[in-house]
């Protein structure tokens, strides 16, 4: 899931979180997981970082389990906003 941290400014930057989930039936994950985001025009990804997260832009990685119905520590991901941004702005997140 991605939630915005406060707003996003044209000219500007802003800040959301990426948390990874594994759903309340999955069983545990095994292996690395990766998390990479691609951003769309108007957005330039600035940094990502987070708690136990090995973070390489645009992508993160670790290596624990994450067992079912659980999240790792969000991602957070600060972009900078070009001034003639369009509105909305979707990007992807894959993991």
């Amino acid at each position: 899931s991605k939630t915005a941290v406060g707003s996003f400014t044209r000219g500007g930057s802003g800040v959301y979180l990426v948390t990874v989930s594994n759903g309340a039936g999955a069983g545990p994950t095994s292996g690395p997981v990766g998390v990479t985001d691609t951003a769309p025009s108007g957005l330039t990804i600035t940094a990502m970082s987070g708690t136990g997260w090995s973070c390489s832009i645009p992508t993160c990685t670790r290596t624990d389990v994450l067992n079912a119905g659980q999240s790792y520590t969000p991602i957070s991901v600060t972009v900078s906003v070009a001034a003639n941004a369009t509105s909305p702005q979707v990007n992807t997140v894959t993991v």
